[in-house]
């Protein structure tokens, strides 16, 4: 699912909940009234007073006796009360579980004083009502306990605006506490997505941390928390992009600091072919009369050293091209054994391996390994790589060539059974500017041989490897794809 359609889901889901919480804030209001509204009308769940002109409401008179229903008689019964009613003159015409210490008569003002002071006849409360219209009868409400009732009528009974005014208040804050919890829920992964960004702006190639110092996003065990888990493509993208502007800051420092290196070596080296040539110039330019074979001796002199740097420059030039991915390459198809083995040859005839022994193995049968290559940068890569092998081993070693197939590759392993290499220096083989230890002790070259090998290879769409260990020797295995038909 894409993040769009999770934000959406996301959305979707907190407007449904919103609703669905002001739906049973509104039911639950809808029916608070209805409650109210049912016990307001209901003479056993109201107060005494509108029990009185329910019980009113109730008695009929017959040949002037007075009774009530019993329905209401019953309600009244429920709440542990009773019930009187008085003629005009108050004696009691109708009564109803009326205690013995009530009395059955009432003098003038009798009535009024018992109202105020019901204890005098040992009960709680005392509730009377006078209908002048329904034969001027008075009806007596007692009891002797708490009148018991769910809901009782309020002194000021709330309005319909009120409960219209609250059921707002409520409505407003349960939707501002929604919304307060959806905007921190979406906002929250935002904000540390932007404080991450300026962290990296700044330098800091890390995840800002929480207050309990682990990244912002992550659970203990490194899962997402819930709320960043709808931006997991987002995090995702940061996490990959944090790792490798850590990485190629960590990689620039390193290949800085070997430019400059190099730059030092460069310079040296340059410097040194440039110094003979000046010397060798000005010793030519001399008063001195210089026999013939002098003169050429210098002059070799001056064009070897002029070798020397044009060398140098064009390593340069070739290790940035290749950096750029702009070398041409003209193909054709080749015998790759010919290849390895006149680069063998030439390294032989070489005078830098002097002393060492070149060899070089004939593949199975005398098989035709044919590939598609640039035969003058193929050449220029297994030179250097045949070259490496010697410089950087004492007299003695042998370095052996062979060729052979390999599901589908035309293999060239070089290999020697000289010092061998430690695990810093292999790591950092096929640095740009990177110089090895050559078997006497100096620097040779410019840094970029091996660097350039490998290029030359993978422009090709191939492959090299090195193994190797100190006092053990060293392989260097060359892969390039065979031509197809």
């Amino acid at each position: 699912m894409s993040i769009r359609s999770r934000l959406t889901g996301h959305l979707l889901g907190r407007a449904f909940v919103l609703f669905l919480v002001l739906g049973i804030v509104f039911m639950a209001w809808g029916v608070s009234v209805a409650i109210y509204l049912s016990y307001r009308d209901n003479p056993v769940t109201t107060s005494p007073i509108r029990a009185l002109e329910k019980l009113r409401d109730a008695t009929t008179v017959s040949e002037g006796h007075p009774t009530i229903s019993q329905s209401e008689l019953d309600r009244v019964a429920t709440h542990g009360g009773w019930v009187q009613i008085l003629d005009p003159v108050g004696v009691v015409v109708f009564s109803f579980e009326v205690p013995s210490t009530v009395p059955s008569a009432y003098a003038p003002g009798e009535l009024v004083y018992l109202r105020n002071k019901p204890t005098e006849i040992g009960q709680r409360s005392l509730y009377t009502l006078f209908d002048s219209k329904k034969g001027r009868l008075t009806w007596v409400l007692g009891h002797e306990k708490p009148w018991d009732t769910p809901m009782q009528r309020a002194t000021s009974p709330v309005t319909l605006a009120q409960a219209l005014a609250g059921l707002l208040i409520a409505t407003i804050g349960v939707a501002l506490l929604l919304s307060w919890i959806g905007a921190e829920t979406l906002s929250r992964p935002l904000v540390h997505v932007m404080t991450w960004l300026e962290s990296l702006a700044r330098g800091s190639f890390s995840e800002p941390l929480d207050r309990k110092g682990q990244p912002a996003s992550r659970e203990p065990d490194g899962s997402l928390r819930r709320p960043y888990r709808t931006y997991r493509e987002v995090i995702g993208s940061l996490d990959t992009l944090t790792e490798q502007l850590g990485r190629n800051e960590a990689e620039s420092t390193r290949i800085e600091g070997a430019r400059e290196e190099w730059l030092t070596g460069v310079t040296h080296d340059l410097r040194t072919p440039l110094s003979s040539v000046r010397g060798y110039a000005e010793l030519l330019g001399s008063d001195y009369e210089f026999t013939a074979d002098e003169t050429r001796q210098y002059a070799q002199t001056i064009k070897s050293q002029a070798q020397d740097m044009e060398s140098l420059i064009d390593d340069l030039g070739l290790t940035f091209r290749l950096r750029a991915e702009a070398l041409p390459l003209v193909r054709t198809t080749v015998d790759l054994t010919e290849v390895a083995r006149e680069a063998a040859v030439a390294l032989a005839n070489d005078p830098r391996s002097e002393g060492r022994t070149i060899a070089f193995a004939e593949t199975p049968a005398r098989e035709s390994l044919t590939v598609s290559v640039d035969v003058g940068y193929v050449t220029r890569a297994l030179g250097n790589l045949l070259g490496n092998a010697v410089v950087h081993n004492p007299e003695g070693t042998t370095v052996t060539v062979s060729v052979t197939r390999e599901a589908g590759w035309a293999r060239v392993d070089i290999a020697d059974d000289g010092r061998g290499m430690d695990e810093a220096t292999l790591a950092r083989l096929f640095d740009r500017y990177y110089r090895g230890t050559a078997s006497g002790g100096d620097a040779y070259g410019t840094g970029l041989g091996m660097a350039i090998a490998r290029q030359l290879v993978e422009a090709h769409g191939g492959t090299v490897e090195v193994s190797s260990a100190v006092d053990s020797g060293t392989t260097v295995r060359v892969r390039l794809p065979l031509a197809i038909g």
